[in-house]
């Protein structure tokens, strides 16, 4: 097997952060199935297996980022926390009004502004913590999308977990339009853009400065 070169990896690097750009675009133009796009390639960038090496893992640079975390507030160890994770919840009235999960993307509050974190921290950090106290870290949530529900592969049977999050509402929430129709949209969906947002920034504020390249 041929190793590849920097530089070939640096084109990989590009083509990905153009992937996430435009699918994060088409997201933030209603298109919420491109969340499988965006988990698809959050994982290539930072996701290492047994089996494969994340591209940012290959650039030797995944571990001296320090990366986004736009949680509003810690999970309480212990504790059943109902909420939405790292989206917000939006509210518009009127005869069309509806409720909906949304990504904050740089719309931050103080209590989402903490400090840049380790990438263990941020990829295995709890975000979610369903009405049955079972906790979603973000590597959950990106491998759910990615792996079983369709960005990569349409897994004929779904972790348990995870298709009561996606599913069932295990989350605690329905939201309704002011008509009484159900408008609940999709939680995680809403949740892996702003992993991809939080991922985005990170890069592009920091890689230049440590790959030594304009990127």
């Amino acid at each position: 097997m041929t190793k590849q070169t920097r530089e070939e990896l640096l084109q990989h690097l590009k083509e990905q952060r153009g992937f996430l750009r435009r699918s994060a675009q088409s997201f933030d133009e209603g298109i919420l199935e491109e969340a499988k796009r965006l988990a698809l390639a959050i994982r290539l960038l930072v996701h290492d297996s047994s089996r494969s090496r994340s591209l940012l893992r290959q650039l030797r640079v995944k571990d001296e980022l320090r990366y986004y975390d736009t949680r509003a507030r810690p999970p309480i160890p212990g504790a059943i926390v109902i909420h939405a994770g790292l989206a917000g919840i939006k509210t518009t009235f009127g005869p069309d009004g509806t409720t909906r999960f949304y990504p904050v993307l740089g719309d931050l509050s103080p209590e989402r502004q903490g400090p840049r974190i380790k990438f263990p921290q941020w990829w295995n950090g709890e975000v979610i913590r369903d009405g049955q106290g079972i906790p979603f870290e973000r590597r959950d949530l990106v491998l759910g999308v990615a792996n079983l529900d369709g960005g990569a592969h349409v897994d004929p049977e779904l972790k348990k977990a995870y298709a009561a999050l996606t599913r069932a509402r295990s989350h605690g929430w329905r939201l309704f339009s002011e008509s009484g129709e159900d408008v609940t949209n999709d939680l995680v969906l809403a949740n892996v853009r702003q992993i991809a947002w939080e991922l985005e920034t990170t890069m592009d504020e920091q890689l230049p400065e440590v790959l030594g390249v304009e990127m």
